[in-house]
């Protein structure tokens, strides 16, 4: 976390129809360069037809010893195609989406969290937990693991498995007898064992009961760790004169101390469980104000960090202005990794969202923007498995996670949803096949996302010259059937209807979400205006 309608005629073209940017996943190039591999896939093709099609000899005669001759057994021959016809298989999943909860450590708060807001999570499909383990309140005082606390831990995952979710743990706050800081910094003099007697204890406690997924070691450890003058303001068990608050790490610049205690939970871990996965705590990757080391990526790498994980972390919050904007903020860091050799991994973004403003409703219409153009964009990168709101809820009017009058919930502290809240099980089921970028000119942005065994892909579009900032009120209007700011062509099969989302601010603050169109092919295509909303669904039958 960082601290601080129905169907109606084509919309008039911009274009003659000979230059209609037109949804095609490949250019002309591409086809001459896939010709050679279309003729083996043809020539095999062929020649698995000539071979069910001809006969085939007669089983060979066995001599058995001592006897007559008998035929051989005869071999059954299974026809794939026709096997697979009537196959009911699971469709699969691409990405993962859970949830965060900002008010773990607050009893009264978190039990209306886990009252309300673990059966929305479920209804929605959110399937996750990432959740909180503090060190220091299992081992407040150095102890024998017979001796630990476990009574917070035990109620709150207990509660996040009962609802089906599986969980990432973090290991979070630190006792100061063990490390410098509660935020991490270093482990102090001989408290290596310490450190690795308590992993193991908690793997072994919660790996299989608590269907926990994967281990994360700390949260930001790319936060600073120098120690400033107004770090003394806090308040007691928020990071009072250390450089981070105990839910945060501290160990910029201090990166090989960070892989030392990295690898020694990595180690304990999978002595426990070997197929236990394991993630460095989730990198804010800012320099935001001061407080966050940018470099501290590469510095990990280059301390020998790549060997002690099985999967990328990092949090991205879009309107953040530190923060990079859209896929920047992925492509630098797999950049990064990709020259240390360790891009061959799974990514994970385990805190995510759109902040909105306290008391201004109207700054909610961000979040739209965000479920249905930014996150999208997003997830097209295919290494990609899962994704976590935080914070799922608004932090209470009290409390600020330093921000100011931002926040970061879908669901206010009051447990009101948010405009956007009803958007994300459409967006989580538009984004469930496997991306491929739709060629449609240098006006229009599209992609097609195409499920196993689906009856229809979604193509998802906006406008190419749509920003990523946050800081407008973006769709606001332009939601009765769409305007002809730009207009693309859709590949369909002639004569089947597609259906056309639109996802208007003003419609969805109003809560009549959301206007639906529907086209028919003609000729093998359908045009559909993108007019000024954040983007358009566009679902396209296959045949």
């Amino acid at each position: 976390m960082l601290t601080s309608n129905d169907q109606q005629s084509p919309p008039r073209p911009l274009f003659s129809e000979a230059t209609m940017p037109d949804f095609d996943s490949t250019t002309n190039e591409r086809r001459r360069a896939d010709t050679p591999r279309r003729l083996t896939i043809l020539a095999l093709a062929v020649a698995l037809v000539l071979a069910l099609l001809l006969p085939r000899p007669s089983a060979p005669s066995v001599a058995q010893e001592g006897g007559p001759a008998v035929d051989a057994p005869a071999r059954s021959f299974a026809y794939l195609p026709w096997l697979a016809r009537d196959a009911n298989l699971p469709v699969p999943h691409r990405i993962t989406f859970g949830f965060q909860f900002a008010m773990e450590d607050f009893p009264e708060q978190h039990a209306d969290d886990l009252r309300l807001e673990l059966p929305r999570g479920h209804r929605l499909g959110l399937r996750s937990v990432r959740a909180r383990l503090r060190w220091d309140d299992v081992e407040p005082v150095d102890v024998e693991p017979e001796d630990f606390d476990w009574s917070d831990t035990d109620h709150r995952f207990a509660a996040y498995a009962g609802w089906g979710n599986d969980l990432v743990v973090q290991l979070i706050a630190y006792p100061r007898w063990a490390t410098v800081y509660s935020c991490g910094y270093d482990l102090q003099p001989g408290m290596d064992d310490a450190w690795r007697q308590f992993v193991r204890a908690t793997v072994e406690r919660y790996g299989d009961a608590a269907n926990v997924v994967a281990w994360e070691i700390g949260n930001e450890p790319d936060g600073r760790s120098e120690l400033l003058l107004s770090d003394w303001d806090r308040v007691e068990g928020w990071g009072r004169g250390e450089p981070k608050g105990p839910y945060g790490g501290c160990w910029a610049g201090r990166a090989e101390r960070y892989v030392h205690f990295l690898r020694l939970a990595y180690e304990e871990i999978k002595a426990v469980d070997p197929d236990a996965l394991v993630t460095y705590g989730g990198l804010a990757y800012t320099d935001h104000g001061g407080n966050f080391d940018k470099g501290f990526l590469a510095d990990f790498l280059e301390a020998g960090g790549a060997e002690w994980f099985d999967v990328i972390n990092y949090h991205w919050f879009p309107n953040v202005p530190s923060h990079n904007p859209g896929t920047k903020h992925h492509e630098e860091q797999m950049a990064t990794l990709a020259a240390h050799g360790a891009a061959d991994k799974p990514v994970w973004i385990t805190e995510t969202t759109r902040l909105t403003r306290r008391g201004e409703p109207e700054s909610e219409a961000w979040q739209i923007e965000y479920l249905t153009r930014q996150l999208p964009e997003m997830l097209t990168y295919p290494e990609i498995e899962r994704v976590y709101f935080y914070g799922w809820t608004d932090f209470p009017d009290d409390v600020s996670d330093g921000f100011g009058p931002y926040q970061r919930g879908f669901v206010r502290n009051d447990h009101a949803p948010k405009a956007a809240l009803a958007l994300m099980p459409t967006m989580m089921d538009a984004v469930r096949g496997s991306p491929q970028r739709m060629l449609a000119g240098d006006q229009v942005v599209g992609w097609r996302f195409r499920a196993p065994r689906e009856p229809v892909d979604t193509i998802i579009a906006w406008p190419a010259d749509a920003g990523t900032g946050g800081a407008s009120n973006p769709g606001a209007g332009g939601g009765e059937g769409g305007g002809a700011s730009v207009s693309v062509r859709v590949p369909a099969p002639t004569g089947r209807t597609l259906e056309i989302e639109r996802f208007p601010a003003d419609a969805i603050l109003a809560g009549t979400c959301c206007p639906h169109e529907h086209v028919v092919s003609e000729r093998g295509r359908a045009y559909v205006g993108l007019g000024d909303g954040p983007s358009v669904f566009v679902r396209v039958p296959r045949r």
